[in-house]
């Protein structure tokens, strides 16, 4: 049986780490910079249980993260994180140049140590435009499991449609190009 375990990195206050937990994740370790996000896990003990460490991403690698949730390279069946965004944000005002970007090379960096099964980067639609172009480029040529990418339109609470970028291996492309020539109009949600 496979076991679903889970590093959550970037962590935030666990929104991610949350969700993941009651979809039947194992949550072995979340970690974040900012100290005040880690508090705030470690506030709801009743929802999370697992380590949860104020860390900089530089902090989990070289083996510790996998050390910490006592695994080998490969064992991970999930790393789930959301380096930091502003950098890419159409919103962003100012130099397109923001050191944070660069933290994307890292979660890469720990994608390849971990070599987790599946992973998931959350960032924002921008990644892909302008002002991240070139690192998603030069991120998706360091990450060379990964052979495609696909930004479908989804729709948001609110019924706002929004654009999210989807990195995914082979198989899964295969699965997602299969389903999108059948329907035209899919939301996200009901493709996975």
């Amino acid at each position: 049986m496979v076991k679903y375990t889970c590093i959550d990195s970037f962590c935030g206050a666990g929104g991610l780490g949350l969700g993941l937990q009651q979809a039947g994740f194992d949550i072995r370790l979340s970690f974040d910079i900012d100290n005040r996000c880690i508090q705030t896990i470690e506030a709801n003990k009743k929802y999370f249980s697992h380590p949860a460490f104020t860390a900089d991403i530089n902090d989990m690698l070289d083996g510790r993260a996998l050390n910490i949730c006592k695994m080998q390279r490969g064992e991970l069946f999930l790393l789930a994180g959301g380096p930091p965004c502003q950098g890419f944000s159409v919103q962003r005002r100012g130099a397109d140049e923001d050191p944070r970007n660069q933290l994307v090379f890292k979660y890469a960096q720990l994608v390849d140590e971990l070599y987790p099964r599946y992973f998931v980067m959350e960032n924002v639609s921008g990644i892909a435009g302008k002002r991240g172009k070139t690192i998603l480029e030069e991120l998706l040529d360091k990450l060379k499991f990964i052979l495609s990418f696909w930004m479908p339109r989804i729709m948001e609470l609110h019924k706002e449609e929004k654009d999210i970028l989807l990195l995914v291996n082979e198989v899964i492309w295969e699965q997602i190009t299969n389903i999108r020539k059948k329907w035209k109009n899919i939301t996200l949600l009901e493709m996975l």
